[in-house]
């Protein structure tokens, strides 16, 4: 999907099995990367057996919290946007700024910003 995504980045002088392949390692490492966070995260959680440190113990307000940050994400400027949805995905800072165009640090204050957008827009979900 990526390479259909992405298809009008491609030189066409250049070889197309190099640039696949490239997207596809790319893939892969974004995978053992969030696979990594997840392990870590899980052996940091609580037990879901301790009902006073769930965040929620029903189903619709988690529904309701995504619907929330869905529309917020869609609120906010692209430029802010694009940046954010990449870093979240795994993309480092300057594959980020390469793919964009963009200076390393443009792209650092745009997620910082986008950061702070979301926390403004959903601090009625903030924890204390």
């Amino acid at each position: 999907m990526k390479v259909i995504r992405y298809q009008e980045k491609f030189e066409e002088s250049t070889n197309l099995l190099g640039w696949i392949y490239t997207i596809m390692k790319n893939i892969f490492i974004n995978r053992c990367r969030k696979n990594g966070v997840e392990r870590n995260y899980a052996s940091t959680v609580l037990p879901a057996s301790d009902p006073t440190k769930q965040q929620s113990q029903n189903k619709s307000i988690d529904n309701f919290l995504g619907q929330d940050i869905d529309s917020v994400l869609m609120s906010i400027h692209e430029k802010y946007y694009l940046p954010f949805i990449m870093f979240f995905e795994g993309y480092k800072y300057y594959e980020i700024a390469e793919h964009l165009g963009i200076p390393e640090g443009t792209v650092k204050t745009r997620i910082h910003s986008a950061r702070k957008l979301l926390q403004e827009k959903l601090k009625s979900y903030r924890f204390s």
